[in-house]
């Protein structure tokens, strides 16, 4: 092979290697932060961004229900196990189109219940998106 085509050769991978193949799919993490940790049984969150899925984090036995809805927003709410509460730290994972993306979801607290069914606002509680 001529040395035209080894330096051909090399300037196509190198191009390959440096191209944009695009959004790349996969989960963000929705964080807790809470005034009260110890006592929150449930909580409503909304999330805007366009999501696909939610699930529990890795290890977490929360109950999971949302509603997505058309455009780039869902309702979740997360409940703990009975004689359990919400632990701070990773709450929800979100699956997305573009992980690479995060900086641009967002999620606030609509609502929260002790485990005694008490609400308890959504004062103090502070969300955020991250990639984990």
């Amino acid at each position: 092979m001529s040395v035209r085509r080894y330096a051909a050769a090399a300037l196509f991978a190198g191009l390959a290697a440096c191209s944009d193949n695009g959004p790349t799919a996969g989960d963000l993490s929705v964080q807790l932060a809470s005034p009260n940790t110890g006592i929150e049984r449930a909580i409503l969150v909304s999330v805007k961004g366009r999501i696909t899925n939610v699930t529990a984090p890795a290890g977490a036995a929360y109950g999971i229900a949302f509603h997505l809805f058309a455009g780039d927003s869902a309702h979740v709410t997360v409940i703990a196990p009975a004689g359990q509460f919400l632990a701070a730290g990773g709450l929800v994972r979100i699956r997305v189109n573009d992980v690479s993306k995060a900086a641009s979801f967002s999620a606030r607290v609509l609502d929260v219940i002790a485990a005694d069914y008490v609400p308890l606002g959504g004062t103090g509680y502070v969300l955020s998106v991250i990639k984990p």
